[in-house]
C-alpha cells in the first residue's frame, strides 16, 4: 500500500497513473490483507490533487460496515473538492463513493448531510447538459431522504438525453433515477413533470417488470389523476405483457382509478379506506390524499359548467365533501385565487354565482407566453433531431440495420410494418 502511495502521490501522467491503478485494483486495493491501511493512506493523499487515486481507495474504504464517521467526513470532503477531469477517469468508483456515502448519511439519520456534496460531484461527473450519470441517483435519493426537493430541481431541469456508458450505468439505475425524479416532482407538487418521469421509466426500461417499475407505475396512476383527471395509458412500447402483469401489482391504484373515472367520490374514500394499509406501507398515503382533494376540485368544476348559481350546502352535498358547507367555501376560494374556477360567494345568503373567465387573453403577456411555448417546441425539436442524425450516423446502429436488412432511416416501409405489428398484437 505504501508503494501505491507512492505512486500516486510522485505521478505526472493522470492516463499511466490510470492503468496502474486499474492493476492494482485487484491485487493490492482490494486484498484483505489491505483493509486496516486503507484509511492512512487516504490520510497522506489530497483529494483535490490526487483524486484519481483517492477515488480508488475511498470507494474501496467505504465498503465495509458499519462506515466510520471519519470515512463520511472524508467521502464529503473528496465529494466537494474533487477535480473534475481526474473524476471522469474513474466513473464507477465515484459511483461507488457516492452510493456508500448517502447510504451512511441516511442510516447516521442525517441525510440532508450528503445533499450538497453529491450535488457538487453531479457537475463535476456530467460531462455535457443532459447526461445522466452514476451519481444522479443517489444524489436524487439524498434529496428525498431529507425532503430538500429544491436542491435538486437544477439536476431535474436539465433532460436525459444521453447516458454516460463508461459510469456502469445499468437500464435498471436509469428507471431508479428516473422514478425518484418523479417523486422529487411530487414533493413540488409538479405533477406534469412527474408524469413525465414516471413514464420515462417504462422506455428505460429494458430488463421486464422490475420493483423500481412497479412502483413507477403505483406513482403513475396516482399522478396521472391529479395531472389529466383521467388514468394515463402505458406508451405502447412498454409492451403488453409489462401492462398486464404491472397491472396485477397495483390493483388498490386501479380501484381508485376507477371510483376517480367515475367521479364518485364516496367510491374513492371507500377504496382509500378499505386500502389504507397497503397505501401507508408503500408511502402513496400522502398522495392519495392529494388524489381524493383533485377529485372534489374536478367535480366542482363540473358543477361550475352546468349551474349558474348552487348554494355553498349544494355544493357540498353533491360534491361528498366531508365538512360541510366550510369546507367547500374553503375549497372554493382557493379554486377562486388558483383561478381555476370564477365564482363570487355571497356570504350573507351562502351562495355560489358562477361566472366565465373573464381574461380575453388578447394582451403582450398572453403574446409573450405563446411566445416562449413556441420557442421551447422548436428547440425540443431541434434535439430530437440532433438524436435522430446522431444515431443514424452511429456504427453501432448501423451495423444493427444492416444485419437485420433495414434501411439506416426510419421510412414509410417500417411505418406500415409496426403498424401490421401491432394489428397482430391487438
Amino acid at each position: 500500500m505504501d508503494t501505491l502511495v507512492a505512486l500516486i502521490q510522485a505521478s505526472t501522467s493522470v492516463a499511466e497513473l490510470h492503468e496502474e491503478l486499474k492493476k492494482a485494483e485487484v491485487g493490492v486495493i482490494q486484498n484483505p490483507s489491505s483493509r486496516g491501511s486503507l484509511a492512512p493512506a487516504l490520510a497522506q493523499l489530497d483529494p483535490a490533487a490526487h483524486s484519481l487515486g483517492y477515488a480508488f481507495l475511498l470507494s474501496e474504504a467505504l465498503k465495509h460496515k458499519p462506515v466510520p464517521r471519519e470515512l463520511v467526513e472524508l467521502a464529503s470532503d473528496f465529494l466537494r473538492r474533487c477535480d473534475a477531469p481526474q473524476a471522469r477517469l474513474a466513473p464507477a468508483q465515484v459511483g461507488a463513493v457516492s452510493k456508500h456515502f448517502c447510504s451512511a448519511c441516511i442510516e447516521q439519520g442525517n441525510a440532508l448531510l450528503a445533499v450538497e456534496p453529491l450535488g457538487a460531484a453531479l457537475e463535476k461527473m456530467r460531462g455535457a447538459p443532459g447526461e445522466a450519470t452514476a451519481v444522479h441517483m443517489h444524489f436524487y435519493k439524498a434529496c428525498l431522504k431529507a425532503k430538500c426537493y429544491r436542491a435538486a430541481l437544477g439536476a431535474l431541469e436539465q433532460p436525459v438525453l444521453d447516458v454516460a456508458t463508461t459510469d456502469g450505468l445499468k437500464p435498471y439505475d436509469l428507471v431508479v433515477m428516473l422514478y425518484y425524479g418523479g417523486r422529487l416532482r411530487l414533493g413540488m407538487r409538479q405533477y406534469d413533470e412527474a408524469l413525465a418521469q414516471f413514464t420515462l421509466c417504462f422506455a428505460a426500461s429494458q430488463q421486464g417488470l422490475t420493483a423500481a417499475l412497479v412502483e413507477a407505475y403505483r406513482s403513475l396512476v396516482l399522478t396521472s389523476l391529479i395531472a389529466n383527471g383521467e388514468l394515463a395509458p402505458l406508451p405502447k412500447y412498454s409492451g403488453g405483457n409489462i401492462q398486464r402483469t404491472v397491472r396485477q401489482h397495483a390493483i388498490p391504484y386501479n380501484e381508485i382509478a376507477t371510483a376517480y373515472a367515475a367521479h364518485d367520490a364516496e367510491a374513492l374514500a371507500k377504496a382509500l379506506s378499505a386500502n389504507k394499509d397497503v397505501l401507508v406501507r408503500h408511502n402513496n398515503f400522502g398522495l392519495v390524499k392529494q388524489v381524493q382533494q383533485s377529485l372534489a376540485r374536478r367535480n366542482i368544476k363540473r358543477l361550475a359548467q352546468t349551474f349558474l348559481t348552487l348554494s355553498l350546502d349544494d355544493v357540498a352535498t353533491k360534491t361528498h365533501l366531508e365538512g360541510g358547507r366550510q369546507r367547500a367555501e374553503q375549497l372554493m376560494l382557493q379554486m377562486i385565487e388558483d383561478r381555476e374556477i370564477f365564482a363570487r360567494i355571497d356570504q350573507r345568503t351562502m351562495m355560489v354565482k358562477f361566472e366565465d373567465d373573464p381574461e380575453q387573453y388578447d394582451d403582450a403577456r398572453t403574446v409573450e407566453s405563446l411566445h416562449s411555448k413556441m420557442q421551447a417546441t422548436f428547440e425540443v425539436n431541434r434535439k430530437v433531431q440532433t438524436l435522430a442524425d446522431d444515431i443514424s450516423t452511429s456504427e453501432q446502429y448501423i451495423s444493427r440495420s444492416t444485419s437485420l436488412g433495414r434501411p439506416g432511416r426510419w421510412t414509410d416501409a417500417d411505418e406500415g410494418a409496426m403498424g401490421e405489428e401491432e394489428e397482430m398484437g391487438a
